[in-house]
């Protein structure tokens, strides 16, 4: 092994967490909080891991992404007229506030994956398919279906 490779490989040793983590393409969650868990913890910054300090550097996180579409006109599906390299920092940007999410979700005891379960099955009950479909229109219009009082005159 040269030391290119040494060095890489030390680099990401932190990354094993366990043999469960060998399908990077398909992380769950209670991956990535252990991963960063041991991140953090490798560097003695669990003392400085507040819910609060972690929620304001996921906003900083999501004000990094805002500036990379700022001065931006129409972005369309899948970045298509940006760079190669503005792609990856898009990327970048958006695995650190997904992984400081995760991270606020573990210290404040929520289980991220029943969280966002909980609130599809609430969405599909807010957005039913037969007054939502093709209107944007906030929930709240759709609260008196019973009374027929829906709309669809916006």
């Amino acid at each position: 092994m040269n030391t290119e490779e040494g060095q890489l490989n030390s680099k990401i040793t932190y990354l094993n967490v366990d043999d469960t983590c060998n399908m990077w393409e398909s992380l769950t969650f209670e991956e990535v909080r252990r991963l960063h868990n041991k991140f953090v913890e490798e560097r003695f910054w669990s003392q400085f891991h507040t819910p609060r300090n972690v929620l304001l550097a996921l906003v900083g996180e999501v004000g990094e992404i805002c500036e990379l579409f700022q001065w931006k006109s129409n972005v369309e599906i899948g970045l298509k007229d940006w760079s190669e390299k503005e792609k990856v920092e898009v990327a970048e940007e958006i695995a650190d506030a997904t992984i400081y999410l995760i991270r606020l979700a573990h210290l404040c005891n929520i289980d991220i994956s029943k969280a966002i379960k909980s609130k599809m099955e609430k969405n599909c009950m807010k957005y039913p398919v037969e007054f939502a479909k093709g209107n944007p229109a906030k929930y709240t219009t759709y609260q008196n279906i019973e009374n027929k009082e829906y709309s669809n005159s916006l």
